[in-house]
């Protein structure tokens, strides 16, 4: 039985297309994000041990005027083959600002657009600490 295991992945790939709207800009144009949080919830489904496909939303929510509030959301989908430890992929990311109806002093995000990726991630396991239980 394995006790202890370092999981890791490394990722390498290319943007084929990417879009990026700025808007211009409100007179803050530094914001102070210490604080702030985000929830990112994905889920994956893997068919006949070979095909992937999943997706997920990561919301951002910046600490402002003594409250959080959700300033930008991205929005991922993700499809590949994976093949002992070695995936290939096709991914896309959508970037949406949220404005929720907090009045005009609520600052949102400047920017929203998206990108696509392809790309190659290697994942793997090192057993650290295996047999007998460590206590």
């Amino acid at each position: 039985m394995t006790w202890l295991a370092l999981a890791f992945a490394l990722e390498v790939g290319m943007l084929p297309n990417s879009t990026m709207i700025t808007y211009q800009p409100d007179p803050v144009i530094s914001r102070d994000l210490a604080g702030s949080f985000y929830t990112d919830l994905s889920a994956r489904l893997q068919i006949a041990e070979i095909l992937f496909v999943g997706g997920g939303v990561r919301t951002y929510e910046g600490g402002y005027f003594g409250g959080w509030f959700p300033t930008d959301a991205y929005y991922r989908v993700e499809v590949g083959l994976a093949w002992q430890g070695v995936e290939l992929f096709f991914r896309h990311t959508c970037i949406h600002p949220v404005v929720p109806m907090f009045g005009s002093t609520h600052p949102t995000a400047l920017y929203e657009g998206a990108y696509e990726e392809l790309g190659i991630r290697i994942t793997g396991t090192v057993n650290l600490w295996r047999g007998k239980k460590p206590w």
